[in-house]
């Protein structure tokens, strides 16, 4: 069984105890739907006492709670919906909103989403069994089940790029069937609820990193304020160590390979797949308890720690510039820090090492006040940046305005982030050093991606970039200004 980390060892773990034995056998593994129980949640644990038969046991009330997350049913109580008047459940300030009260009829809900250009998902609530190794989701229809899902199966590739076919070609697809005879015996009982998501597709790539997974993981965990148990399909480890920051602030246990484990694990809720609005940003119309990216930028800052809120109306303000090594990096970098230096900024150079860490990184960020490069996905980084900051992306040749806007430029506006963008010329370009000036690569650059992105890739992200300086001078003029009101 997974251990949690600094609580106890049985924490996240259901045990039925037999009302008629003082201190009876406490078991980590139980078959069936437990009858008429009580659930005491002891203060510290997730732990839920599920008492069998008669009345639940006396208690001292000063060392027990109730266990708030959303307005879902676990085990045999359902939460009731949010009220205004008594608010209790979490919220994204942190605070609690709506109140959780415990009936007495169990409740088993199960609905699909699979009409969303990014993700689909599908959310459980009741009995649910894991079965990671035979990538199956059995859910245990019961009588007050919808009859409209009692008896189905979906399909669902758990990776929020949903509309790209070639990489989710690769996700591993995860079975989801609702019977009333769905119920293998359990090895390991959970009290908390479970997201399933993949970490393939194109994770490793910084920007498809949070654009892919940790911003739609944030959307889709952050409500259980730490009580949820992540399974991961693809497993790659180090690829959940270098987010284990990320990780530990959303939950409170070690992730589980959902692939390599035999074991069944059973659920009082399960999540298959995770909420995705749009590109590097979140929709707060769509968003669990109006989450914006504020919300989201907020929990990175606690997650690694970071010193920065707000920019400081520094007399000369920190401007990162983002160097790259190969494509889309500063010919004439020298002149590039040069010139920001006449605009009145202190000018820092990063060029992060694939053995950087992404704390040491996020504080080089958040130290400073602006930043600016070439589009790539370097530029994400702008999230660890204090609010109030600037961002200026320097948008290369070829038709690359929407792509540009829609991967950084809407995000950072949805992030009050201060934006400002450049469009080069076509001399401040390499692809001068490559091509005639009468090619198509300059007269007509739509037509390059009329052939697909493969194509765009190919000529258009692997050029260079000399920047006029004078050119880029009022743009700096604005920055600079951005950050002094």
């Amino acid at each position: 069984m997974a251990m949690p980390r600094n609580v106890s060892e049985l924490d996240g773990i259901v045990s039925i105890v037999n009302a008629t034995s003082q201190g009876g056998d406490v078991s980590d593994s139980v078959d069936a739907d437990p009858p008429n129980v009580g659930i005491i949640f002891h203060e510290n644990s997730s732990v839920a006492v599920a008492v069998t038969g008669g009345s639940p046991p006396a208690q001292n009330t000063s060392n027990s709670h109730q266990l708030l997350i959303s307005e879902k049913p676990i085990m045999n109580g359902t939460i009731s919906n949010v009220s205004d008047s008594n608010p209790r459940l979490p919220g994204p300030d942190g605070g609690v909103r709506g109140s959780m009260i415990l009936d007495t009829e169990p409740k088993h809900t199960i609905s699909c989403n699979v009409s969303e250009h990014r993700s689909d998902i599908c959310d459980m609530v009741g009995d649910v069994r894991v079965q990671g190794n035979l990538a199956t989701v059995l859910f245990a229809s019961s009588p007050d089940t919808d009859p409209s899902v009692r008896n189905r199966t979906w399909t669902i590739r758990p990776y929020a790029r949903k509309s790209d076919q070639t990489v989710m070609a690769h996700v591993r697809s995860v079975t989801l069937k609702s019977s009333p005879t769905a119920r293998p015996h359990c090895d390991v009982n959970h009290t908390v609820p479970a997201i399933v998501f993949s970490d393939i597709g194109y994770t490793g790539n910084f920007f498809h990193d949070f654009t892919d997974v940790l911003i739609p993981l944030f959307l889709t965990a952050r409500e259980f304020r730490g009580e949820v148990q992540f399974m991961a399909t693809g497993s790659k480890q180090w690829w959940l160590n270098k987010y284990a920051h990320v990780f530990r602030a959303l939950s409170n246990y070690e992730v589980l390979d959902f692939d390599k484990d035999p074991r069944t694990h059973c659920f009082p809720r399960a999540l298959v797949g995770l909420r995705c609005h749009k590109e590097l940003s979140i929709d707060p119309a769509r968003a669990p308890y109006g989450y914006t990216m504020s919300d989201f930028r907020a929990f990175l800052r606690g997650a690694y720690a970071l010193n920065r809120s707000v920019t400081a109306g520094a007399r000369a303000p920190r401007l990162l510039i983002v160097a790259r090594k190969h494509t889309r990096s500063f010919v004439n970098l020298e002149s590039v820090v040069r010139a920001a230096k006449k605009a009145g900024f202190e000018a820092v150079m990063m060029e992060a090492e694939v053995t950087t860490s992404v704390a040491e990184v996020a504080r080089t960020v958040n130290s400073c006040d602006a930043m600016m490069g070439v589009h790539g996905a370097g530029l994400t980084n702008f999230l660890f940046l204090p609010m109030g900051a600037t961002l200026v992306q320097i948008v290369p040749w070829g038709g690359l305005e929407g792509i540009c806007a829609n991967d950084f430029g809407i995000p950072a506006s949805d992030s009050k982030i201060n934006y400002f963008e450049y469009k080069i010329s076509k001399e401040e370009s390499t692809l001068l050093d490559i091509y005639p000036s009468d090619h198509a690569v300059f007269k007509d650059p739509m037509s390059i991606h009329k052939k697909g992105w493969g194509a765009v890739a190919e000529v258009f992200l692997k050029q260079n970039v000399k920047l006029d300086v004078r050119r880029f001078r009022p743009v700096l003029k604005k920055a600079f200004k951005s950050l002094q009101g």
